[in-house]
């Protein structure tokens, strides 16, 4: 007798996956998929790429990798990356 074997991908749209990662914007979500040192995994793109999921157990991996990092900030290792400050630039 042969013991069927299933696994089960749970897949989460974007609109999921940023309100998981604290409300977060369709920009700052591009922003994490290529910061360098902790991209977060790429998506499974659908119907021609409009329309992306992410598996969860990818995104948790990402999450428990970032969080054992001493302080993540997206973007800190980017010389060049805009950091919103509150302020306005001087002129």
């Amino acid at each position: 007798m042969f013991a069927m074997v299933t696994t089960q991908t749970t897949l989460i749209k974007s609109a999921t996956l940023r309100a998981r990662l604290g409300g977060i914007s369709e920009m700052t979500l591009w922003r994490r998929m290529r910061d360098p040192e902790n991209p977060l995994p790429q998506p499974i793109k659908i119907n021609g790429g409009s329309v992306r999921f992410w598996r969860v157990s990818d995104v948790e991996a990402w999450l428990a990798r970032v969080a054992s990092l001493p302080a993540y900030m997206p973007g800190a290792s980017m010389p060049n990356a805009p950091h919103v400050t509150g302020k306005r630039p001087s002129v």
